[in-house]
């Protein structure tokens, strides 16, 4: 399943003080147990507050698919849920070019601001995106820039996106360089690259986030689905 033999002893622990210390009469049974286990671990994303338009900021390594996630999230915002929405291409660390959410935001009719305001009004549309550069978070000074710009993104819903294809232990490093950021939870893209998704569970073990999004493929909307404990359990469905 590609979990590390430290979160495997875990698993093996949860499972005996769900199940019990004798060997399962089969290994589908043995399996079945691991799966239960698994899943108690999982940590559902939080319901975003409804008292104002959440403002949903994406940040991440450079490369990682942030701007593709926010495209399938615009595009079924818009699209198939019809809500009004707001979204900024920001500048950070490097200049936020133009590109794939521009072209996004033309097809869309969805105005790409430039700009955060000193003074946002909160009002007249449902939700808004945020667009930034990616960010090497263990270069300190650049990870105490992006704090200080998150800061000014009031009531900011923070989504750190990882590449799922990347290494388990590159993808660890990158979630907890990004520890010091006030992120939310976690979303996965280039799950169509990965054959072994399960590997994923590695970071809900060994690190506090949560996950909310699998994102597969590069197509738009294409595959951006609401993350879930058995998506990433080998023999059960994905969706």
């Amino acid at each position: 399943m590609g979990l590390l033999p430290l979160y495997v002893e875990q698993v093996l622990e949860r499972a005996r003080s769900l199940h019990g210390g004798n060997r399962p009469g089969s290994c589908s049974e043995e399996f079945a147990q691991v799966q239960s286990a698994l899943i108690s671990f999982w940590r559902p994303a939080t319901r975003v507050a409804k008292t104002s338009p959440p403002i949903h900021v994406f940040v991440g390594p450079p490369g990682s698919g942030k701007t593709t996630a926010l495209c399938k999230w615009l595009a079924k915002s818009v699209l198939v849920e019809g809500r009004a929405v707001r979204v900024w291409r920001l500048d950070g660390e490097a200049v936020n070019f133009a590109g794939l959410l521009d072209a996004y935001g033309e097809i869309l009719k969805v105005a790409i601001q430039r700009e955060w305001p000193a003074r946002v009004i909160l009002t007249g549309f449902d939700l808004g995106f945020v667009d930034l550069p990616g960010v090497d978070a263990q270069d300190l000074p650049a990870a105490e820039r992006l704090r200080a710009r998150l800061s000014a993104i009031p009531g900011a819903h923070v989504h750190l996106v990882l590449n799922a294809a990347y290494d388990v232990h590159v993808l660890l490093a990158q979630a907890r360089a990004f520890a010091s950021v006030p992120v939310d939870d976690l979303i996965f893209t280039h799950l169509d690259e990965e054959k072994r998704p399960a590997k994923l569970w590695n970071l809900v073990l060994g690190t506090n986030f949560t996950v909310r999004f699998l994102s597969r493929g590069q197509n738009i909307p294409g595959e951006f689905v609401c993350a879930r404990a058995q998506s990433l359990i080998p023999g059960l469905n994905r969706a």
